[in-house]
C-alpha cells in the first residue's frame, strides 16, 4: 500500500497487480531526473534483479533514453522533475509516456506510442539510479496516491483520483477493473 519510493542508491520497485489484457493508466511524480519509469513483466529474469536492463522492462529513463527489453536508445522527448503519465496497452503492445498533461502520441486513438512492448503480463515499474541526494518517486494508481492532486480525474468507470485525464479506453489499475477488463 505504500506508493512512495525514497532512495539514494540503485533500487527498483514493481507493482503488485499485472495484466495482459487491460489497458491501464498511472502517474508518477518525481523529484530528480535519475529515474527509470515504465512497466516490467510480472516474471522478470531472475538474474536482472528487477533492473531496467531486464528483457521484460520497457519505459523511459528521465535523463534522455527509452529502454526496451534491455536495449537503450536516445530520446529527449521529456526530461526533468514532473508528473509522468503512463498509458499501457499490453494487448496491442503499446506504451505511451506523457509529462505534465502532454502525451508523446495519442493513447485514446492508439497512435504515436513512444515504445513498442513485447508480449508479457505487465505491471508498473520504477527504478532509482541513486546518483546521490534524496531521490523520491510518488506513484498514483488511482486509489493509492502518494501525492495530492489538484484535479480529480477518474477513468470511464469512475475509479481513480488522478492529476490528469485518463485517456479514453484506459483504466485505473485496481481489482474492480481487473475483474472486468483484465
Amino acid at each position: 500500500g505504500n506508493c512512495h519510493l525514497n532512495e539514494a542508491t540503485h533500487a527498483s520497485v514493481v507493482g503488485t497487480m499485472a495484466t495482459t489484457n487491460m489497458k491501464f493508466y498511472y502517474e508518477v511524480k518525481i523529484n530528480a531526473a535519475d529515474y527509470s519509469l515504465g512497466v516490467m513483466g510480472s516474471q522478470p529474469e531472475a538474474t536482472s534483479g528487477q533492473s531496467y536492463n531486464d528483457p521484460t522492462a520497457y519505459g523511459y529513463y528521465l535523463n534522455g533514453y527509452n529502454f526496451t527489453a534491455g536495449s537503450w536508445s536516445s530520446d529527449s522527448t521529456f526530461s526533468g522533475v514532473a508528473i509522468y503519465m503512463f498509458a499501457v496497452d499490453p494487448t496491442n503492445n503499446k506504451l505511451w509516456v506523457g509529462q505534465n498533461g502532454t502525451w508523446d502520441g495519442d493513447p485514446a486513438a492508439g497512435s504515436g506510442n513512444m515504445i513498442t512492448l513485447g508480449t508479457h503480463e505487465y505491471m508498473p515499474y520504477v527504478h532509482s539510479s541513486g546518483t546521490g541526494g534524496d531521490n523520491s518517486a510518488d506513484c498514483n494508481f488511482g486509489g493509492c496516491s502518494a501525492f495530492t492532486v489538484s484535479s480529480a480525474n477518474q477513468d470511464a468507470d469512475g475509479y481513480g483520483n488522478f492529476e490528469y485525464a485518463v485517456p479514453s479506453g484506459f483504466y485505473a489499475l485496481c481489482t474492480k477493473n481487473l475483474a472486468e477488463y483484465g
